[in-house]
């Protein structure tokens, strides 16, 4: 199990409860994608007794997708959400202030059967892919520039195979 995501959360909920003094637990509201990974770590916090260890309420907002999270910080209904820094960094220079707390070193992959024909990024001309994640999904707008790029034989770029 990644920790980090977790220790991110507990570390945040923490400063939060630092910077306000209430006799009954703090209560932080996260935005939570119904189907992502943050759920069952939250899920798992719950079970653990971590949230009451900390003094925090933590009352998960379950929504449909991730761009729903950022609508609900956006709109005030959620005090935290998991995204990803190209989408902070974009609504910060577009005046928002927004923090933002790396939480993930992960990025995304470009996954192909292993008897796939596709061995590089041009190798994609023509064919249809799917993304996770949205338009801003921080893989996707670099396999775009890569793909811009023209990968040449002295920069090759490699895509993934799965093995069945």
């Amino acid at each position: 199990m990644q920790t980090r995501p977790l220790c991110f959360l507990l570390a945040t909920a923490m400063t939060f409860a630092a910077t306000v003094t209430a006799s009954a637990a703090d209560r932080i509201r996260v935005a939570v994608q119904r189907t992502g990974t943050l759920g069952w770590e939250l899920d798992v916090l719950k079970t653990h007794g971590l949230d009451r260890k900390a003094n925090l309420e933590i009352q998960a907002i379950e929504l449909a997708s991730p761009e729903a999270g950022k609508i609900a910080i956006k709109g005030g209904s959620a005090d935290l959400l998991l995204s990803d820094w190209l989408w902070v960094t974009r609504e910060r220079a577009l005046g928002d202030n927004l923090v933002f707390y790396p939480s993930s070193s992960t990025v995304g992959a470009v996954m192909v059967p292993a008897n796939s024909t596709i061995r590089s990024v041009a190798d994609l001309r023509g064919k249809k892919i799917a993304i996770a994640g949205g338009p801003l999904d921080k893989s996707w707008l670099l396999l775009q520039g890569l793909a811009r790029r023209r990968s040449s034989p002295r920069r090759p770029c490699r895509v993934s195979t799965t093995r069945r």
